[in-house]
């Protein structure tokens, strides 16, 4: 036992933890490094010049543009929706800002009709049990409107042009469709520039991952890894990042039962409130 505590391990521990420093000074110099060749490290004046890569040089012209923060986004959501949002909405309705204000803002992103469809699914889903439809509109349309290149009727309008172009068929025949290069309908069309897009022509979004799911949902598609990993190959997306969004969208299920059962009890109180005040003025 005293060599387990005063020995071995411990100095094993340390010995270790001193390892793990070193690598990181290591990496640290190295990224040091790297940096300045990127970016010039001031003594020949080529300090914050432009790195001599691709990306940098495809968006030189957009260099020095002004993007809105998250801080700027929320701010003009906070403006437009100017009441209190349940709180069990909060935590979801600040996730789809700043996840789609991260998207939005980046150059190499471009909307498509899977990204709309993607969005507006998830937020029927998410906000399906809101105490007031009228209230329900304006928060997505705020939500919407807070968010830099997107427009809900342009969503709305992809949204129903998917679901028409999904309603007839199976997902081997969309599945064929796309390996045979088609273009078909604006799945397809997005698909196939998913496919075909040079590198930092396309960036991939939650909405987009959310997207795939709801097609090969209402595909009548099985909604598991092997499946999705199936339909990832066929676009050329991330596997993991499909996968992962498929655990997101099961985890937030949960969370609208939650909802679900919140306002059902609020309903009946109200309900039984009312009713009791019918008592008492019948009693009058």
């Amino acid at each position: 036992m005293v060599g387990f505590v005063t020995g071995g391990w411990g100095l094993k521990s340390s010995g270790a933890s001193v390892r793990v420093s070193k690598r990181r000074t290591v990496m640290v110099a190295q990224e040091t490094e790297a940096k300045s060749k990127m970016w010039g490290d001031g003594t020949d004046g080529s300090a914050c010049s432009p790195a001599d890569t691709d990306f940098a040089k495809k968006f030189e012209s957009i260099r020095h543009a002004k993007v809105p923060t998250v801080t700027d986004t929320m701010a003009k959501f906070n403006e437009t929706f100017a009441r209190p949002v349940p709180s069990v909405y909060r935590t979801i309705v600040n996730e789809i800002i700043t996840l789609n204000h991260l998207t939005t803002v980046c150059p190499m992103w471009h909307y498509d009709a899977v990204y709309g469809f993607g969005f507006i699914e998830i937020m029927e889903k998410y906000f399906s049990f809101y105490p007031s439809a009228e209230e329900k509109e304006k928060l997505l349309s705020c939500i919407v409107g807070s968010l830099t290149g997107l427009d809900l009727q342009t969503m709305r309008d992809d949204a129903k042009a998917i679901e028409a172009f999904v309603a007839e068929k199976t997902e081997d025949d969309v599945l064929a469709m796309i390996e045979s290069g088609s273009r078909e309908g604006p799945v397809l069309s997005a698909f196939q520039y998913v496919k075909e897009s040079e590198f930092y022509d396309w960036y991939y979004s939650r909405s987009f991952g959310f997207g795939v799911i709801f097609i090969v949902e209402k595909l009548g598609g099985e909604l598991t890894d092997a499946n999705l990993e199936r339909w990832a190959k066929a676009i050329g997306v991330s596997e993991v990042k499909i996968k992962d969004e498929l655990g997101v969208y099961l985890s937030s299920l949960e969370r609208l039962k939650q909802a679900e059962q919140m306002f059902a009890d609020l309903a009946a109180r109200e309900k039984k409130k009312a009713a009791d005040q019918l008592a008492v003025d019948a009693k009058a």
